[in-house]
């Protein structure tokens, strides 16, 4: 057991990697990392340079993010961390933490609530088989607040978030969506027994009647306070 060098944080108080073992990493680490970080001279000018961990291709620091909570820089150039974003974000997981922050953002700005989660969002999407709500189409699905945001109230609170397919979500805007419906659902394909299912849906989240709750969402709009 001298053979390895003490650990708080291991099992029988040792380290997994006997002392030569963790030494030889110890010199590859540095290795790699003075392999990562060099210097060019162009022109009697010296340019420090970042190994992108990517595209592996050698670039001038200037093309990585700096890191905002501790010195440094990303270990991705600009471009493939433009381009990872971009695939993360047509991820499920990328469009709800997407969401959640936007939209939290917005509640925040007004002075509403804005307690939403990733979970909630999760759970959202997994109810309603990941479809808009009222046309059950998949396909450019967004999040949305059925009580809109200009009313002054509610917020981006799980009881208020639903999903609609995109040209929906633009032509709702900030109307009742009581009022809206009706006048819309034939143009966008919308199904008024999914409205009913979905009112239901809400109202239980708010523990309300489906009744109450259409009171309450008319009396928001009646009663505006932004």
């Amino acid at each position: 057991m001298n053979d390895f060098y003490n650990s708080k944080n291991e099992s029988y108080g040792k380290q997994s990697r006997c002392k030569t073992c963790e030494k030889e990493r110890k010199r590859n680490k540095m290795v790699i990392t003075d392999y990562m970080y060099t210097e060019v001279t162009v022109n009697e000018k010296v340019i420090k340079m970042k190994k992108c961990s990517d595209c592996c291709e050698p670039k001038p620091l200037e093309d990585f993010y700096e890191l905002k909570f501790r010195s440094g820089h990303s270990a991705y150039c600009k471009e493939c961390s433009l381009l990872r974003a971009k695939i993360y974000n047509s991820t499920l997981e990328g469009k709800v933490v997407s969401a959640v922050r936007a939209h939290n953002k917005r509640a925040e700005k007004l002075g509403l609530i804005y307690d939403l989660t990733k979970e909630d969002l999760f759970t959202l999407f997994t109810d309603w088989e990941n479809r808009c709500c009222l046309s059950g189409n998949p396909e450019d699905v967004s999040v949305d607040h059925f009580i809109s945001l200009s009313t002054g109230h509610v917020g981006t609170t799980r009881g208020n978030m639903i999903l609609l397919n995109f040209p929906a979500n633009t032509s709702k805007y900030k109307s009742n969506p009581f009022e809206w419906f009706p006048r819309f659902k034939d143009k966008y394909n919308l199904d008024e027994g999914r409205f009913e299912k979905l009112v239901i849906y809400l109202a239980n989240l708010n523990n309300m009647t489906p009744k109450k709750y259409k009171e309450y969402v008319y009396w928001c709009y009646d009663n505006p306070k932004l």
